[in-house]
């Protein structure tokens, strides 16, 4: 975090969470979502984006890396799974 002229830089964190997920068609999984955090306060949370956990994780740690804005998430996930 760098302070110039008494701005902060906000650091976005990009985390995978594991989620218990229950569809009435298809009953209970477990799945994956992206919490985003900024400065260590939850700000976005996008639910069940897969069952892979490898895959869930890499696309998290590349939005963290790249300070990726949380507006273009959901483009990102779906081009990422497209």
């Amino acid at each position: 975090f760098f302070h110039k002229k008494g701005v902060v830089n906000k650091m976005l964190s990009y985390i995978p969470k594991l989620e218990k997920i229950h569809n009435p068609e298809i009953g209970s999984y477990s799945s994956f979502g992206i919490a985003v955090y900024q400065d260590k306060k939850l700000i976005l949370f996008v639910s069940d984006i897969s069952t892979k956990e490898a895959l869930v994780t890499n696309l998290a740690m590349h939005c963290s890396q790249q300070q990726l804005s949380p507006t273009h998430l959901y483009d990102v996930i779906e081009d990422f799974l497209g």
